[in-house]
């Protein structure tokens, strides 16, 4: 038996430093940094990564919090030093100097409301100058988001051992979220095992010989098919024995984007509490009565029993 036993990719062999999976489900490592970082660049990536809903949330959030600081910074001065409060309806001194704050760090006005007097005029030009600033921070940030190349490749919940043609197979399949052409998909696996070593538990690490590790064209669902035979790491694994295998599948997608001319990546591993028995997945496509070929993504995790 010749197993296809590789180095470390880089994510350690010691399993003493490590409790839970290497990678996270959502594509990110399982490490955690300490020490010195560079704060503003950090704030900028977590503000890049973000979700798009959590990341307008924020937008707005730190919009509304500045405007309110300042807003307290008018109210601390006099609302007296805000002119043409006479046109507005409303006499709450608070919402005034919020409403002055709005017009200030967003370079709107001045129409009826306006600065009295030269401490009022000094903190509405800072004021100003910080709001030309965010704009152009949000702007920036935005546009990163939008011009990033970023694959969303949708994973199956769980991988799958079935017997077909006198055959045992791994299988597991993807499919893209998004309606752009990937083309040129390329897949690596890589088998990260815990065995014991001559000083004890250690991480070994094997390449899985897969049926097919590249595609020219990615429309529809792939399903990525390792066979378990005398040459795998995974022969002699069955449900009787799964208690005595733990391993974790580490998986890069590398593809070429055409809206964007670049090539992208996704990650993603599966545990062996994550890989099912005796099962087959269900398809996720087929064609309709104008001939067009329908593919069902929220198929991509459904599996039946096999007797």
């Amino acid at each position: 038996m010749a197993l296809n036993k590789r180095r470390d990719p880089g994510t350690g062999t010691n399993p003493q430093f490590r409790a839970g999976r290497t990678i996270n489900k959502d594509g990110s490592f399982n490490v955690k940094r300490l020490g010195r970082t560079y704060i503003l660049i950090s704030t900028f990536e977590w503000l890049i990564n973000l979700k798009w809903s959590v990341f307008f949330l924020m937008l707005i959030l730190g919009y509304s919090f500045i405007n309110l600081i300042f807003a307290l910074i008018y109210l601390y001065i006099g609302v007296d030093h805000i002119g043409g409060t006479d046109t507005l309806t409303t006499t709450n001194p608070l919402l005034i100097a919020y409403f002055f704050s709005f017009q200030t760090f967003t370079t709107v006005g001045y129409g009826a409301l306006h600065p009295v007097g030269l401490t009022t005029n000094i903190i509405a030009s800072f004021e100003a100058f910080l709001g030309f600033m965010m704009f152009a921070i949000a702007t920036g940030l935005l546009y990163s988001r939008f011009s990033r190349p970023k694959a969303k490749i949708l994973f199956s919940k769980n991988a799958l051992i079935v017997d077909k043609d006198n055959k045992r197979m791994l299988q597991f399949r993807i499919g893209n979220l998004k309606n752009n052409a990937l083309m040129e998909a390329q897949i690596e696996v890589i088998m990260q095992k815990k065995e014991t070593g001559p000083n004890g538990p250690v991480f070994n690490f094997y390449n899985l010989k897969l049926e097919r590790k590249y595609i020219l064209f990615f429309p529809l669902n792939w399903t990525i098919v390792h066979e378990i035979d005398q040459d795998s790491p995974l022969y002699g694994y069955d449900i009787s024995n799964k208690e005595n295998f733990e391993f974790e599948i580490l998986i890069h997608f590398k593809a070429f984007d055409d809206t964007y001319s670049e090539h992208v990546h996704q990650r993603f591993s599966y545990t062996s509490d994550e890989v099912e028995f005796g099962c087959r997945f269900v398809p996720t496509y087929y064609t309709d009565k104008h001939g067009h070929t329908i593919f069902d993504l929220n198929k991509i995790s459904q599996y039946t029993h096999v007797n």
